[in-house]
């Protein structure tokens, strides 16, 4: 894995690996599903954090050269 983040509300956590894509996989913990896996960036990723709200959803990966913000309702549509 490149980069885990767990979310404030600790129901999700987002995971990056190290595909030349490097995917992030959106997990439900309490209900051991996988919600949704897309593209992330080409680059590097070294770090992802979820904001620090319990009730917001959205996080960020880190690059050496960019910033990708993220809101997975955005891909989802919905979070179960």
């Amino acid at each position: 894995m490149a980069a885990v983040g767990f979310s404030s509300c600790g129901r999700y956590v987002a995971a990056i690996d190290k595909h030349d894509k490097h995917r992030v996989t959106i997990y439900n913990i309490q209900r051991k599903l996988e919600l949704v896996t897309v593209d992330g960036s080409k680059s590097e990723v070294l770090d992802l954090t979820w904001s620090k709200r319990a009730d917001d959803l959205r996080f960020v990966t880190v690059g050496p050269k960019e910033l990708n913000f993220w809101h997975p309702a955005d891909v989802t549509k919905k979070l179960f």
